[in-house]
C-alpha cells in the first residue's frame, strides 16, 4: 500500500498511521515537487493500483487526482463529499461512499472493487475530462455568462 496526502492532524498520523508503516505500507507524504518519487513513478503506481481511495474530509471542489487515477484505469472509492459524485460514476468507475459509514463503508466498497472495469475508468475520463472536452465546457460557460 502506498499512502500519499497531507497530514492535517499530526496526532492522528503519529497514533494511527506511522506505527503501521513498513515495507508493505509506505508513506510518501503529500504529492509535490519535493516528492520522494518522480512523476513517472507516480504514474506507474497509479497504473498498477487496484484502487485509489479518496478519503477526503472536506468539500473538494474538483479532485483532479481522481481524474488522474481513472485516466490510468484505476477505479476510485471516495467519500461523497464535494465533487466526488461528479467525477466517480458509482458502480462503474468506482464507488461513492456515504461519509457517515466511515471505514466500514470503504471496506464494503473495496469488497466490490473487482466488478469495476479499468477500461470504463479510462473511457469516462476521456469522454468527460480530456483537455478538449474541458476547454469546450469552459468556453461554453464563458459564452453563456458573457451573453447575460
Amino acid at each position: 500500500m502506498v499512502i500519499t496526502g497531507n497530514v492535517e492532524d499530526s496526532d492522528f498520523y503519529e497514533r494511527d498511521v506511522k506505527p503501521y508503516l513498513n515495507d508493505k505500507i509506505q508513506w510518501f507524504g503529500p504529492i509535490s515537487k519535493e516528492q520522494k518519487i518522480d512523476r513517472a513513478e507516480i504514474v506507474k503506481l497509479m497504473q498498477k493500483a487496484k484502487v485509489f481511495l479518496m478519503t477526503i474530509n472536506w468539500e473538494e471542489p474538483f479532485g483532479l487526482v481522481m481524474a488522474e487515477a481513472m485516466s490510468c484505469g484505476t477505479p476510485v472509492i471516495g467519500f461523497d463529499r464535494g465533487s466526488v459524485r461528479e467525477l466517480v460514476v458509482d458502480g462503474k468507475t468506482g464507488f461513492v461512499v456515504n461519509p457517515s459509514l466511515g471505514v466500514e463503508g470503504l471496506i464494503k466498497a473495496l469488497e466490490k472493487i473487482n466488478s469495476i472495469n479499468p477500461n470504463d475508468c479510462r473511457q469516462h475520463v476521456l469522454n468527460n475530462f480530456s483537455i478538449d472536452i474541458m476547454v469546450d465546457n469552459y468556453e461554453n460557460i464563458y459564452n453563456e455568462v458573457t451573453q447575460k
